[in-house]
C-alpha cells in the first residue's frame, strides 16, 4: 500500500480516469474505535504514572502558602531566649561550645541535636529570626512529603496518601510546632523520626535487607538526639509488622533489642532531667492523677483534633478542674476505644492507626506528671498521623463502596474534604501570626485563658521592651490582683511579681523611691536571689543621685553572684558615665562582655562611648555587635546609623535605617535618621513623606522641621524648605547658617 503525495493525476473534474488504480485501496480507513472509557482509561494510567510527583509537588505548595505568615514571625520571651537568644553555645562553633550541647539539658530537655541546627542557623544569619523560621518551615514541610511517602507504601495509593499528609501538614495543631522557633525539636525529630519508619518499611517490602534495618536504627539515633519523644519508635516498629502482616519469629524481636536499649537510655535521660530537677513529681493523689492523667490528656487531644478551635499555646491548670473537661475525659475514650473493639476483626488499618496514636502519645499521656506542662497543642504532631489514618481508610472505603458512578454521594464527600481542608488552611494561616511578638503571643493566651499569672508577667516584659510603660504598668497591677485572689494556685509566680513591679515602678513614671521598696519586699521574699535584685534597687539608687550606695549594691552582687556579674558590671558603667569617667565606664562594659560576649546593651554603651571620643571605626563594630545580639530596642539602630553617617557610608546605613523603622515605625529617631540617609543618597523625593510621619507624630520637633527644610531644599521647593527653617528656629532649634544661606540664594 503506498499513498499519494503529489495531486492525484487519475482525477479529471472530480472523477476517476483509471478506476483500476483505486483498487489498491480500501474503500474506507479502518480506524480503531475508543469508547469513552478507553479513553478514560488511557487518561487515568498516564495520570496514575505522574501522581505521586503531582501530588507531592501540590502538597508542597499548599505547605507553603498555608505557613507563609511564620516567616514574618519574631523571636518570643518564652523559650526563645534560652535556646536561642541568651544561649551563648550557638555563638560560636567551638570545641568547648559543642561538649557543652552534649553534656547539658536546656529547658529540662536533652536535645543536642536541636541545638547544633541552631547553631547553624545563627552562623548563617546570626540573630536574624527569618532563617530559624524557614528551617522550620522546611522541615515541617519535609515531614509533610515523609508522611506522603510512608503512607504511599503501606497502602499503595497515592490519593489515600495525599489525604492522610494533607490533613497532617495543614491541621491547625501544627502551627506551634512550625511558627514558634523553639520547637524546632518537635519538626526536627519528626523529621529523623519518619525517615526512620520510611526505611523500616523498605526494610520489610524487600526482603528484611540489613542495610534498611542499620539506617533505620542511625535515624533513630538522630531522631532521639533532636527529643526524646522519639522513644516510642521500637513500639511501633512492631505496629508496622503487624500492619504488614509479618510473620512472628525470634528474628522480628531480637533485631530490635538495640532500639529498646537506646530507648531506655535516653528514656532514662528524659526522666532525670525532670525529676532530678526541681519539679515536684508527687503530684496529685493516684485516682485524681489517673483521671486528670491518661482520661483527660487523651480526651484533650482527640477533642483537639476533631474540633480546632480555642487553641492555645498555654493550657493552665485549671483546665484539669473544669466540669466539662471532666465529661469529656470519659467521653472521648469511650468513642475512641469502641472504635478500636470494633476494628480488631474488621479492618487491620483502623487497629494500625489506634495503635500508632496511642503508642506515640504514650510518654505524654501523664500516667506520672511530666513537669508543669501537662499539654500541649506540640506534643501531638507525630501521634495525629495515626487518626488521619483512620479517617482516610473510612473515606476510601466509602468511596470504593459507592463504585464507579459519579454519585451525589461522592461529590459530597469531595465537597466535604474540600471544606475541612479549606477551613484547616485558614484557620492554621491565622493561628501562625500568634507566635509574631510576644505581645502578640501572649495577648492570644490572655484571650482564651485571663487568669494566666505568667502571661502577665511576661507581656509586661515585652511591653517594657518596646517602651510601653504604661501597659506593662497595667499587666503587673492585674497580676497583683490575681495573685492575691488566687495566691496558693499562684505561689510560684510571687517573688517574680514583686521584682517586676519593681522595674515598672522605675521605668514607667520614675517613682523610684517606690521602687526601692518593692525591690526590697522581693528580696526579702525571696532572699535567695537577692543579689539579682539588688541590681535593680541599685538603679533605683542611681535615678534618686546616690551613686554611691548604687555602686556598693552592684560590687556586692559581683562578689556575691556569678550570675549577677554581667547587668551588675553594665549597670556599674552607666554610674561611671554619669560621672562623666568614660576610661572607667569602658573598662566595666570590657568586663561585662567578657562574662557575656553576646550582651548587646553593652556592647550598645560601649559603642555610644567610642563614638563621643571620635573613635567612629570602634563605635561601628560595636554597634553592630549590638544589632546582631538580639532583638535590642530601635537605640543600637539609630546609633549605628548615625556612626556611619559621621563616616559618611550612606549606602551601608541604609539597610540598617529601614530596619530600625521596622522595628518601630513610630520612633522620631529612626523616622530622622532614614530620611536624612535618603537624602544624603540623593533621594529627597523619598525623604520628604518619611520627615511628614515623623512630624505628624512630632509636630513640635525642631529637629525634624530642621530635617525635612533640608529636604525640600534638595527638591527644589525653596517656600516649603523656608517655612520649615522658620518653625525650627521658632522652636529654638539651632538651623546651620549655611543651610539659611543656601535659602537665600533658593529663593526667586
Amino acid at each position: 500500500m503506498f499513498f499519494l503525495s503529489t495531486p492525484c493525476r487519475f482525477c479529471y473534474n472530480g472523477r476517476l480516469k483509471d478506476a483500476l488504480f483505486w483498487k489498491h485501496f480500501p474503500t474506507t480507513m479502518s480506524m480503531p474505535r475508543l469508547s469513552v472509557q478507553d479513553i478514560r482509561r488511557t487518561f487515568l494510567d498516564r495520570y496514575a504514572e505522574h501522581s505521586r510527583l503531582i501530588l507531592a509537588c501540590l502538597l508542597a505548595v499548599i505547605v507553603l502558602l498555608v505557613f507563609l505568615p511564620s516567616l514574618r514571625n519574631g523571636f518570643i520571651n518564652w523559650d526563645d531566649q534560652v535556646y536561642v537568644l541568651d544561649n551563648s553555645s550557638i555563638k560560636a562553633l567551638t570545641g568547648a561550645n559543642l561538649h557543652k550541647i552534649f553534656t547539658s539539658y536546656y529547658v529540662s530537655n536533652y536535645q543536642p541535636l536541636t541545638l547544633l541546627s541552631f547553631l547553624v542557623n545563627y552562623q548563617i544569619g546570626h540573630l536574624e529570626p527569618f532563617g530559624y523560621h524557614l528551617t522550620n518551615l522546611l522541615l515541617h514541610l519535609l515531614n509533610g512529603l515523609l508522611v506522603f511517602w510512608l503512607v504511599r507504601l503501606l497502602r499503595g495509593r497515592a490519593a489515600f496518601a495525599f489525604f492522610v499528609a494533607l490533613l497532617f501538614s495543614i491541621h491547625p495543631l501544627r502551627a506551634e510546632s512550625v511558627a514558634w522557633v523553639a520547637e524546632r525539636k518537635d519538626v526536627l525529630y519528626a523529621f529523623f523520626y519518619l525517615g526512620a519508619l520510611v526505611s523500616y518499611v523498605y526494610y520489610l517490602q524487600r526482603g528484611l535487607r540489613s542495610r534498611y534495618l542499620w539506617l533505620t536504627l542511625a535515624l533513630f539515633v538522630l531522631s532521639l538526639l533532636s527529643k526524646s519523644m522519639a522513644v516510642t519508635l521500637p513500639v511501633i516498629l512492631f505496629c508496622f509488622d503487624y500492619f504488614l502482616r509479618r510473620r512472628p519469629d525470634l528474628h522480628m524481636f531480637l533485631e530490635k533489642i538495640p532500639f529498646f536499649v537506646l530507648s531506655a537510655f535516653f528514656a532514662l535521660v528524659a526522666l532525670y532531667s525532670v525529676y532530678g530537677g526541681s519539679h515536684d513529681i508527687v503530684g496529685l493523689a493516684a485516682a485524681e492523677r489517673f483521671h486528670n492523667g491518661p482520661l483527660f490528656t487523651l480526651a484533650f487531644y482527640l477533642g483537639r483534633i476533631f474540633w480546632p478551635a480555642g487553641l492555645s499555646a498555654y493550657y493552665p491548670a485549671d483546665v484539669f478542674y473544669a466540669t466539662a473537661y471532666r465529661l469529656s475525659s470519659y467521653l472521648w475514650p469511650l468513642a475512641f476505644f469502641s472504635v478500636f473493639v470494633l476494628a480488631v476483626r474488621r479492618s487491620r488499618a483502623v487497629v494500625f492507626g489506634c495503635l500508632f496514636f496511642v503508642v506515640s502519645l504514650l510518654p505524654l499521656l501523664q500516667f506520672l506528671p511530666m513537669g508543669d506542662t501537662k499539654v500541649a497543642d506540640r506534643f501531638v504532631y507525630v501521634a495525629s498521623i495515626g487518626i488521619f489514618f483512620i479517617l482516610a481508610e473510612g473515606f476510601f472505603r466509602l468511596w470504593d463502596k459507592i463504585g464507579g458512578r459519579v454519585t451525589g454521594i461522592r461529590v459530597f464527600l469531595v465537597v466535604l474534604l474540600a471544606a475541612v481542608a479549606l477551613f484547616c488552611a485558614t484557620t492554621t494561616y491565622r493561628r501562625c501570626r500568634v507566635w509574631e511578638t510576644s505581645v502578640t503571643f501572649w495577648t492570644d493566651i490572655l484571650k482564651k485563658y485571663p487568669q494566666v499569672v505568667i502571661a502577665y508577667n511576661n507581656r509586661g516584659l515585652a511591653f517594657i521592651n518596646e517602651g510601653s510603660y504604661r501597659k506593662a504598668l497595667m499587666d503587673s497591677t492585674e497580676m497583683s490582683r490575681i495573685i492575691d485572689e488566687r495566691y496558693t494556685l499562684y505561689k510560684g509566680y510571687y517573688q517574680l511579681y514583686n521584682a517586676n513591679l519593681a522595674i515598672l515602678y522605675y521605668l514607667s513614671e520614675g517613682q523610684y523611691r517606690k521602687a526601692i521598696e518593692v525591690s526590697e519586699a522581693a528580696i526579702k521574699a525571696d532572699p535567695d536571689k537577692r543579689y539579682r535584685y539588688q541590681i535593680n534597687l541599685a538603679v533605683a539608687y542611681a535615678s534618686l543621685g546616690d551613686a554611691a550606695r548604687a555602686e556598693e549594691l552592684l560590687r556586692e552582687s559581683i562578689a556575691r553572684d556569678p550570675e549577677a556579674r554581667v547587668e551588675a558590671y553594665y549597670n556599674l558603667a552607666l554610674v561611671a558615665v554619669n560621672r562623666n569617667a568614660l576610661p572607667e565606664a569602658e573598662d566595666f562594659l570590657r568586663r561585662s562582655l567578657q562574662e557575656n560576649p553576646d550582651f548587646g546593651l553593652a556592647h550598645e554603651a560601649l559603642a555610644a562611648i567610642f563614638y563621643k571620643q571620635g573613635k567612629l571605626d570602634e563605635a561601628i563594630a560595636h554597634y553592630k555587635r549590638a544589632v546582631a545580639s538580639g532583638p535590642q530596642d530601635v537605640a543600637a539602630y539609630n546609633g549605628l546609623v548615625t556612626a556611619m553617617m559621621a563616616k559618611e557610608e550612606y549606602a551601608a546605613a541604609w539597610p540598617y535605617a529601614r530596619q530600625a523603622v521596622k522595628k518601630m515605625p513610630e520612633d522620631i529617631g529612626a523616622l530622622s535618621n532614614l530620611g536624612s540617609v535618603l537624602c544624603a543618597l540623593g533621594r529627597p523625593q523619598e525623604a520628604i513623606p518619611v520627615f511628614q510621619r515623623a512630624l505628624s507624630l512630632a509636630p513640635s520637633s525642631g529637629l525634624v522641621h530642621n530635617n525635612i527644610c533640608f529636604a525640600y531644599y534638595l527638591n527644589g521647593d525653596c517656600r516649603r524648605a523656608e517655612a520649615h527653617c522658620r518653625k525650627a528656629r521658632s522652636l529654638s532649634y539651632p538651623v546651620p547658617d549655611l543651610l539659611w544661606q543656601k535659602l537665600d540664594t533658593c529663593r526667586p
